[in-house]
C-alpha cells in the first residue's frame, strides 16, 4: 500500500475521525463493515447490507465495465465495491482512501480472497490524486466526495486522471434549495461534511467538460437508511455499552436523528450522478 502524507488540516481531521475505534466499531458492527454507503431499499425492513450492495449493483448497471476497465474508487472504505467489481468483471480497481484502519482491513480481505492482483490500495486525498494523467476509464465514489472542502479540485483531478471518454459516477447527499443555514449547520455539527447543491455539481462538471449522462434521485432511501442505522445502534448499545464511548454514542444518535428528520422533510436529497468526458 502506498501512502500520501501531505494532508490539509481538514483531511487530517477526517482521517482521525475514521481511524478512531468508536467510528470503526460503528461502521463494522452497525453499518455492515463491507459496503458502508447508503442503501437502495426495496422495503423499509430490508437488511442493510443487501440494500447497500444493491446500490453498487445499480451504479454498475449504468457503466460499460469489462476486464480491461481501469477503475478508481474514491473513498473506497473497506473495499467492498472494489471486490465486487473485481469478482464480477475481473476489472482492475484502485482504492483511494484516507483511513489507515480501513485500508488495512481492505488489504487483508483482498489477500484472503486472492484479489491482490486486481485491487491496489492507496492512502490519499481526493484533491491530489496520486495517479498519472489518463490512468482510468471510470472514477467511482459512494457517499464520500462531500468530505472535500474544495470540490472544484476534486473535479479537476478526476478530469486529469480520466482517459478520453472516461466516466465519472458517484452517489452523494446534497442540499435542497430551500434548506436554511440553521438546518445546514445542524446536519454537520458532529461530522465534517461539505454538503453541496445539485447545481454546484452540474456547474463543476460543465467546467471540466463533462457531459451529463444521467442523474437519478433516490432520496426516499435517506430516511430508511439512517433510521435502520439508528435502530441497529440502539440495539447494540443496549447489549454492550462498551462498544463505543458515551460521547460518540450520544453525538452519533443525534446525527442520525437529524438526518432522518432532514430526509423526511426533503431538506436533503440523495442522488446518483453520472458524467462522461
Amino acid at each position: 500500500m502506498h501512502e500520501n502524507r501531505e494532508f490539509s488540516d481538514t483531511n487530517k481531521q477526517v482521517q482521525v475521525y475514521y481511524d478512531q475505534s468508536d467510528t470503526h466499531n460503528f461502521y463494522q458492527k452497525v453499518s455492515g463493515g463491507e459496503h458502508v454507503h447508503i442503501g437502495l431499499f426495496q422495503h423499509p425492513n430490508e437488511d442493510l447490507e443487501v440494500a447497500k450492495k444493491r446500490t453498487t449493483e445499480y451504479m454498475t448497471s449504468l457503466l460499460n465495465i469489462d476486464d480491461k476497465c481501469r477503475i478508481l474508487d474514491l473513498g473506497a472504505g473497506y473495499g467492498g465495491t472494489a471486490r465486487y467489481l473485481a469478482k464480477t468483471y475481473s476489472s482492475r480497481v484502485s482504492c483511494l482512501n484516507i483511513s489507515k484502519m480501513q485500508n488495512a482491513i481492505n488489504l487483508q480481505r483482498n489477500q484472503e480472497q486472492e484479489l491482490t492482483s486486481f485491487i491496489d490500495v492507496q492512502e490519499g486525498t481526493f484533491e491530489q490524486l496520486p495517479y498519472s494523467n489518463s490512468s482510468f476509464d471510470v472514477i467511482w465514489s459512494q457517499d464520500a466526495i462531500y468530505h472535500s472542502t474544495t470540490p472544484e479540485k476534486v473535479f479537476q483531478e478526476c478530469s486529469r486522471v480520466l482517459g478520453d471518454e472516461g466516466e465519472l459516477i458517484f452517489s452523494v447527499v446534497m442540499l435542497d434549495d430551500s434548506i436554511s443555514t440553521e438546518n445546514q449547520q445542524k446536519l454537520t455539527q458532529y461530522y465534517s461534511l461539505n454538503l453541496q447543491y445539485l447545481q454546484t455539481y452540474r456547474h463543476l462538471a460543465e467546467e471540466m467538460n463533462f457531459c451529463e449522462s444521467k442523474i437519478v434521485d433516490f432520496s426516499e432511501n435517506i430516511q430508511i437508511n439512517y433510521s435502520r442505522l439508528l435502530e441497529k445502534m440502539e440495539v447494540l448499545q443496549a447489549e454492550n455499552n462498551q462498544l463505543w464511548s458515551l460521547d460518540f454514542y450520544t453525538k452519533m444518535k443525534q446525527r442520525l436523528l437529524d438526518w432522518v428528520d432532514a430526509g423526511e422533510k426533503g431538506l436533503i436529497h440523495w442522488k446518483i450522478l453520472h458524467f462522461q468526458k
